[in-house]
């Protein structure tokens, strides 16, 4: 919605924005209507409280600042939504991975006392050559029996 759409003036048009990014999917300007746009900027309406793409014109007049730290502000919003999401895959694997070595140490092994690293390179090799398996079979019995995905 455009600030003349709401007939508001330019000082109440400055609402607090957060930048959510750049996106190519929305080619349309919510505020003046601007068809066939290459990219618009993703932005929180806090006032609505809804996303509202912009072009990146538009978005700098909204927010009194200039298309240049428009293009910076959703850079850096971009860059930390991809970190994120990073971290969490991160975390993900990682904790597959734990479940993963735990689960055959337990299936297959005595319990020896080793540190992480050892447990990573040492026991899947060792484990599955004594079970006289592959990785990938071992892998399979283990989703099979945690119906981990």
């Amino acid at each position: 919605m455009s600030a003349a759409k709401k007939n508001l003036t330019i000082t109440e048009s400055i609402v607090p924005f957060i930048f959510h990014g750049y996106t190519n999917s929305v080619t349309t300007c919510d505020c003046c209507g601007r068809d066939g746009l290459k990219v618009t900027v993703a932005l929180w309406d806090a006032v609505e409280a809804q996303e509202v793409y912009f072009g990146t014109t538009c978005a700098a007049r909204a927010m009194s600042i200039g298309v240049k730290e428009v293009k910076h502000r959703a850079d850096a919003a971009e860059l930390a939504r991809i970190e994120e999401q990073m971290a969490a895959f991160k975390a993900k694997s990682e904790a597959e991975g734990r479940a993963f070595r735990e689960w055959m140490i337990s299936r297959f092994t005595p319990v020896y006392y080793m540190n992480e690293k050892e447990l990573k390179n040492l026991e899947i090799i060792t484990t599955c050559r004594r079970a006289g398996l592959t990785i990938g079979q071992v892998r399979q019995m283990y989703k099979d029996e945690t119906g981990a995905v």
